[in-house]
């Protein structure tokens, strides 16, 4: 028997915040389905908390963005809870996250920031 996890949705495109009930056998191929994207991340927030990102959000220029509290992330994302590496429904409600969440204008962009230190020879 399989159980069911209920995720927020945040469609920084049409601007919502929304429960979507998953099946938990395949959830991966479904959130990449609902999030349109072929990579994901996962990002701690605390708490148990969890969000699944497009791993390649930051560099499509087409991805519409919003603000977490005071953290920028692109494209469609969704909360969780992690149980000892498990992903579990999200125990926030919704009016929490948007009292959180700001959308942010069409256009927005953030350039990735990456860094290659190279690693010295150890004597």
């Amino acid at each position: 028997m399989s159980n069911n996890v209920d995720l927020i949705l945040i469609d920084p495109f049409d601007e919502s915040i929304s429960r979507v009930v998953f099946n938990e056998e395949d959830l991966i191929s479904q959130v990449k389905t609902i999030m349109q994207c072929n990579l994901i991340d996962i990002v701690y927030l605390g708490a148990d908390v969890i969000m699944i990102v497009d791993d390649e959000g930051r560099f499509n220029n087409q991805n519409r963005w919003f603000k977490l509290g005071d953290q920028a992330y692109a494209g469609r994302c969704l909360l969780a809870n992690d149980d000892e590496g498990n992903t579990v429904s999200c125990n926030r409600s919704v009016d929490e996250i948007v009292d959180l969440t700001t959308f942010l204008e069409e256009g927005y962009h953030e350039e990735p920031y990456m860094e290659f230190i190279p690693i010295e020879e150890v004597s």
